[in-house]
């Protein structure tokens, strides 16, 4: 195997890996630590059944019943979500920065995701370290959220999906969040790395608990801006057959919705973090 850092904070491609014939345990645990210090990591070229696929996210814990009202799953692996938009569709899923699940009192700690149909141009997926972006925070910054908690609630994920795409019903139909909002400290430390990370993201990240909407969001506007800084995040360009295997817990991610006039079909899979790891504590 070779290791290609994509750039100097986030991102590394690892490449002379066949994941549908490899199976030497240390080859993945490999992979894990390369994912560590990278936050995502990037395969090309990749031919996987759905078997194999499925056996790849086991490596790495357990696979995830997402059971989301807006994703469809596969029929005989519903733990294998199929994210596609079609050709004349308007809206897709993810375009907006985020942490998978950060709206859970319990995250996942992975996503995998793998290209079976790619437009010809755009479908871009940027990721975001949360780790770099906590350590270059400025002084008054860190000590501004330090023993703060937020609040992360689906609903206000949709209620901006309606107000960005002016028609609700085109993405989530008559569908509403059934899970209730939950809080996380807005700085956290890896359970795996001991880096401090920002857990916090504009897509489920309403407010500060305790305090309002309004009064929250002059300062958690500064720290999305923060991570959205260039050199915090990289930008991958999807093949058929390229595989992307992200941290959620000091990862935020962007699909890019570019590519109007095109399908584009994912399989996505979400690996529950290892059953003796404890929560990421709060700082």
């Amino acid at each position: 195997m070779k290791v290609q850092k994509v750039t100097g904070y986030v991102g590394a491609t690892i490449s002379e890996v066949d994941l549908a014939t490899c199976d030497d345990a240390d080859t993945y645990r490999y992979i894990y630590r390369v994912l560590l210090e990278n936050a995502v990591v990037f395969f090309r070229d990749q031919e996987l059944s759905i078997e194999r696929y499925l056996e790849f996210g086991r490596r790495f814990g357990e696979l995830i019943r997402n059971n989301s009202p807006v994703i469809r799953t596969m029929a005989d692996h519903p733990e294998l979500e199929i994210i596609r938009k079609e050709a004349d569709a308007i809206s897709n899923i993810g375009d907006e920065w985020h942490t998978d699940q950060s709206h859970r009192p319990d995250p996942c700690m992975g996503t995998i995701l793998y290209a079976v149909e790619v437009p010809s141009h755009g479908g871009d997926t940027l990721f975001a370290n949360t780790a770099a972006a906590y350590d270059s925070l400025p002084d008054d910054l860190k000590q501004a959220v330090r023993g703060l908690r937020a609040v992360h609630s689906p609903e206000y994920l949709l209620r901006q999906t309606a107000e960005r795409t002016g028609d609700p019903d085109k993405l989530f139909g008559s569908t509403r969040a059934t899970s209730r909002p939950t809080t996380h400290p807005v700085v956290r430390v890896h359970p795996e790395t001991g880096r401090k990370v920002l857990y916090v993201n504009p897509a489920y990240t309403e407010n500060f608990e305790g305090q309002t909407p309004e009064q929250s969001q002059p300062l958690l506007q500064r720290l999305f801006s923060h991570v959205q800084r260039p050199e915090h995040y990289c930008r991958f360009r999807w093949r058929k057959g390229s595989l992307a295997f992200w941290d959620n817990r000091q990862a935020w991610h962007y699909a890019v919705n570019d590519y109007h006039g095109s399908a584009r079909e994912m399989r996505r899979l979400i690996v529950r973090a290892p059953a003796h790891e404890p929560l990421a504590q709060a700082v």
